[in-house]
Order: structure tokens, then sequence, then C-alpha cells
């Protein structure tokens, strides 16, 4: 059904619907970004407050080096006057060492600054603070993928009421081309166009079966968006690690601060799961446009991940087949 070497006369206007869905696809992706930096940020700070961590363990074993040497100083005696200086020196030395390790300590761990707005937080904050940010990204993020769906399904109804198989039949009869195969490529075109447009998604192609998604690869990408509730997560896990210590110094404020990171993780955990429902619906309306020659079918199948991720394409698939299996009643 392909065309080569003819003017295909592609539609402007459906060119111009073609690059809104395009920006509102670049919109989702630069929220995404921002959403995986929060999420990094985040991870770095927690990670940073566990009390196993490299600066900890330094500030430990220079503490115990510190020690050492106290007890040293009292076995020296003060007749002895070179060692005695010389241990007075070493203790000042490592003295010294331990104040720049705990003022490192308080300036970069326990206190989060924020990069670029210059504010900064306590650590035991971040619990609240991350889960307000990861809340508010998430329901952005799922609104821009339901506007990225909503335009996906406009622009290709309209590809498809404009490049029919049977457009202007009459008018080509002489004209030695099949407006079926010009209408298909024209179809394909667009289709192309806007797949190009996919960075976190593999749309299939006639081009090349590697640019599928592979089963574990797309299982990987159609989870990622579960990735912020995982973070939130170790930030919850290490709060609850530090309860004891927060209820001895402010219990009040401690308990109300676990019951509503506790609430945020739920809230997190729906936006996660709301906007990996809308990725995979993204993915699954390429699949089944592609498998329909590029036309909007008149029944368009819900989609499920597993099915998705290990869809294989080649000559023999068909709409048909892909309809049936995403249909089915988990």
């Amino acid at each position: 059904m392909n065309v080569k070497g003819l003017n295909l006369d592609i539609d402007k206007a459906i060119d111009n619907i073609c690059e809104v869905s395009n920006r509102s696809s670049g919109t989702t992706r630069s929220i995404l970004y921002i959403y995986l930096i929060v999420n990094i940020l985040s991870l770095i700070a927690v990670i940073n407050s566990y009390k196993y961590n490299w600066e900890r363990q330094r500030m430990e074993y220079a503490n115990l080096e510190y020690n050492t040497l106290k007890k040293h100083l009292k076995q020296v005696l003060p007749t002895n006057t070179a060692l005695y200086n010389e241990v007075q020196d070493s203790i000042r030395q490592k003295r010294e060492e331990l104040n720049i390790l705990l003022r490192s300590d308080t300036e970069n761990f326990t206190i989060i600054r924020i990069p670029i707005l210059g504010n900064c937080f306590d650590l035991n904050d971040l619990g609240l603070i991350s889960g307000i940010t990861f809340i508010l990204l998430g329901f952005t993020m799922r609104f821009t993928l339901t506007r990225e769906i909503n335009n996906l399904k406009i622009v290709f109804h309209a590809i498809s009421e404009r490049y029919p198989d049977d457009a202007n039949a009459d008018q080509f009869k002489d004209s030695g081309f099949d407006i079926k195969s010009i209408n298909y490529t024209r179809r394909r075109h667009h289709y192309n166009y806007l797949s190009m447009n996919e960075i976190f998604n593999f749309p299939p192609l006639q081009t090349s079966a590697k640019s599928t998604m592979k089963a574990r690869l797309g299982k990987a990408i159609m989870k990622m968006f579960y990735f912020p509730f995982i973070v939130y997560l170790s930030i919850f896990a290490n709060d609850l690690s530090t309860v004891d210590r927060g209820i001895r110094v402010e219990p009040i404020h401690t308990i109300i601060s676990l019951i509503l990171s506790f609430l945020f993780a739920l809230a997190i955990y729906y936006t996660c799961r709301e906007c990996t429902r809308r990725k995979i619906t993204v993915y699954g309306l390429y699949c089944a446009i592609y498998l329909n020659d590029y036309k909007y079918p008149e029944d368009m199948p819900t989609f499920n991940a597993r099915q998705l991720s290990t869809l294989k394409f080649d000559e023999q698939t068909t709409l048909a087949d892909l309809i049936p299996p995403l249909n089915e009643k988990k």
C-alpha cells in the first residue's frame, strides 16, 4: 500500500492540529522533568539523613580518634614536654575537624536548601513539604496527560476523516493512482510525525521492529510514574525511624506530621496510579491506530500495561487480534 515518488499534498490544517498535539505532549514532558528533579533531590536528602551515610561515618571515626587522643594525653607525663605538646596539638586538630564535620552536617544535611529559589527548611519537615509538592505535581501531570490523550484522539479522528479510504473515488478512476493507498500513506505520514515527538513511548513503526516496546523495558517505562511514591515511602520510613526522638522534642507536631504524611502517601499513590493509566492509554492509542491502517477505530479498546508491553507487531497482527485480550477483565 506504499506510495512512492508522488506529491501527497498533505493538508496544512491537519499538520497544524498535529503540531498542537505535539506541544501538549511537550508540556507533559516538561512537568515530568521537574517532577523527576524534585524526586531526585528529595531522595538525596533522605539518603544524606541516614545515620550510616559517609559523612556520619567520618564524624563517628573522628570522634573515636578524638576520645582516644584524650585518653592518651592522660597517660603522658607533663614532664615529657615534647610528647605532651604533640598530643595536645593532635587533640586540637581533631577537635577542629569535628567542628567542621558537625557544621557541614548541619548546613548540608540537616538543613535542606531549595535550588534556584534559595529557600531552606529543616529535614524534619521534608515529609510535609515534599508530600505537598508531589501531590501538586502529580495532579498537574494527571491533567496534562488527560489533555494529551484527548488531543491525540482529536488529531487521529481528524486524520481519519480527512483521509478516508474511499475519498473522491470517482475523480481518481482515470488518474492511475489508488486513492486508498495514497490516503494510507498520508495517514502514516501524520502518525510518524506524532510518534517522533514521543520520548517515553515507543510507538510501533514500520521502519523498525526494534522501535516497539520490549517486555521489560515497556513495563519499566509504563510504571515509571510510581517512582515518586517509592521516594515518598522512603521519606515516610525515615520519619518513622526517628519518631521516638521527635516525640521527646515535640510530640504533638510529630504525631500530626506522621498522620499527614500517611494521608499524603495515599494521595501520591493515587496520582501515580492515574498517571500510569493515562500513559498506558497514550501508548495504547498508538498501537490501535497502527494496527487499524492508521485510522481511528470505531470500537477503541481499553488498555492494560502487561499485555501492551508484551505485544508483538508483525504483518499478521491486526486490530482484531488486539481488541479481545485488551477488553478482557482482569
